[in-house]
C-alpha cells in the first residue's frame, strides 16, 4: 500500500509485523503490500492484534 523508509519505527518496518511486504535489504525501503497485518511481537506487546502498517509500539524492533 505504501513505501516506508527502513528507519521509520512503524509496524511495516518491524520484525514482528506479519503483513505482506517487500523488503529492500540494502537497508533503504520497505514496501507494504497490504494495509493491515497481525503483530507477532514478544511477550508484553499486542500479540496477534491486527495492526495498521503505520502503527508503532514500544516493542518495535527493526526488521533486519
Amino acid at each position: 500500500m505504501a513505501v516506508w523508509a527502513m528507519n521509520q519505527n512503524i509496524c511495516c518496518t518491524c520484525r514482528y509485523w506479519s503483513g505482506s511486504r517487500k523488503i529492500d535489504y540494502v537497508g533503504v525501503f520497505v514496501e507494504s503490500k497490504e494495509r493491515y497485518g497481525l503483530c507477532n511481537g514478544p511477550k508484553g506487546s499486542p500479540v496477534y492484534v491486527e495492526m495498521n502498517e503505520s502503527n508503532t509500539c514500544s516493542s518495535w524492533e527493526k526488521v533486519k
